[in-house]
């Protein structure tokens, strides 16, 4: 028994200065990995941040570098240089971090940053007034875990976080557990040293290791897991304009048609086609008409609530769902389009300027309705406007109905 524990102690308590030279050759590793991606892939999607995140891995292997070499070169580069680099690549792991977090606010890049000055000015005073190893490495402990927590809290607990995010950010608050450990032991034992062999010392060490790897990996995978995400959502998306495709409108359209329905509350329907669009592209070329068509995208995404939906149905045709919606509103929805449309400006045509027809149709779907029923009575009030002259609002007569 006795025999066994002596294993198992061995397996925990290990030479921190060989795992030191691990996270030396493993951060270079990932530095090599990620440069090697950022150079060659082919995409530009997230490329910023794994620059950033490359980064970060090269200077903590050149840190551990330093520090592994303490007492073969000056101090001023194994303790003040190594120590400050350190700190310079736990806080570009926190940017990365909080990049991966959707809608992150700007003061929370303000504070990591206000939190990098902090610890190199509190560890160059320490270093300074007293040049103790205990006391430089509780400074150090606990100034990675200021630049960590934040990012970490958020990976965990934000309700924006997937369950992979959370699980990462679990296992660095693991990490910034056994660091407090280290930097409280290190408060009371003056004989620390950073490359002195104790349980808490050397499992901080090993969790450093393990968060390189899962870190690094799990890094990557969010990458793709946010690729993947990006694609599924483009997708979705018409490639010129940036609106939803027709397939996307209609397979939500329905939802909200029967929801429509049971709730017995109104929606509307606009359709838009731009007025001679077959001129602007003989005239102009076609390259300038797509600029006419993504104009128009621009102008109905802000006529619109985020509950609404809109798509380029085809050609120059555009299809707008208003939930809940009667036809004055949606004629007052019409109307604004249709008035932004006729200001539009494009910098290469200062004399263009252009027009839409709208249809509008609106009222609260019967049980024998269907979503498709709507769609045709709002492309007929289309019609009608464009019979009537173009460039107007045009709803049907409430004769006309859903049947």
């Amino acid at each position: 028994m006795e025999a066994f524990l002596k294993v198992i102690e061995s397996l925990f308590i290990l030479d921190t200065k060989t795992l030191a030279g691990v996270l030396i050759w493993g951060d270079l590793a990932l530095a090599l990995l990620s440069y090697g991606y950022n150079k060659f892939h082919y995409t530009s999607d997230g490329k910023e941040q794994i620059k950033v995140f490359g980064l970060a891995k090269f200077i903590q292997s050149i840190a551990w570098l330093l520090v592994f070499l303490r007492g073969d070169i000056p101090d001023v580069l194994s303790i003040y240089a190594g120590n400050i680099l350190l700190y310079l690549s736990f806080y570009f792991e926190s940017v990365v971090m909080l990049n991966m977090i959707k809608n992150s606010s700007s003061k929370w890049y303000k504070l990591q940053k206000t939190l990098l000055a902090i610890a190199v000015v509190i560890f160059v005073l320490f270093e300074i007034i007293w040049g103790q190893p205990s006391i430089r490495i509780t400074v150090s402990s606990f100034s990675i875990i200021g630049l960590l927590v934040v990012p970490s809290i958020f990976y965990t607990f934000s309700s924006q976080s997937t369950l992979f995010k959370q699980y990462l950010g679990i296992y660095i608050l693991v990490f910034l557990f056994f660091l407090t450990m280290r930097g409280i032991q290190s408060i009371f034992t003056v004989t620390m040293d950073v490359f002195k062999v104790n349980l808490i010392h050397s499992l901080t060490f090993i969790n450093l290791i393990l968060l390189m790897f899962i870190n690094g990996a799990g890094f990557l995978l969010l990458m793709y897991e946010e690729a993947d995400i990006l694609n599924k959502a483009n997708a979705d998306l018409h490639p010129l304009t940036l609106l939803h495709n027709r397939r996307y409108f209609m397979t939500k359209a329905e939802a909200y048609f029967e929801r429509s329905k049971k709730a017995e509350k109104p929606l509307a329907f606009l359709f838009l086609d731009i007025d001679h669009f077959k001129k602007v592209n003989d005239e102009y070329g076609h390259q300038f008409g797509d600029e006419v068509l993504k104009d128009l995208s621009k102008i109905v995404q802000e006529s619109i609530r985020p509950m609404d939906l809109c798509c380029r149905y085809g050609g120059e045709e555009f299809l707008i769902l208003l939930h809940e919606a009667n036809e004055e509103q949606a004629i007052i929805v019409g109307e604004r389009i249709r008035e932004m449309t006729k200001k539009s400006s494009f910098a290469l045509k200062n004399d263009f300027s252009y027009t839409v027809s709208i249809g509008v149709y609106s009222s609260i779907p019967k049980p024998e309705c269907q979503v498709n029923m709507f769609i045709d009575l709002s492309d007929q009030a289309m019609y009608l406007a464009k019979t009537l002259g173009r460039n107007r609002v045009q709803n049907l007569s409430t004769s006309q109905q859903c049947s």
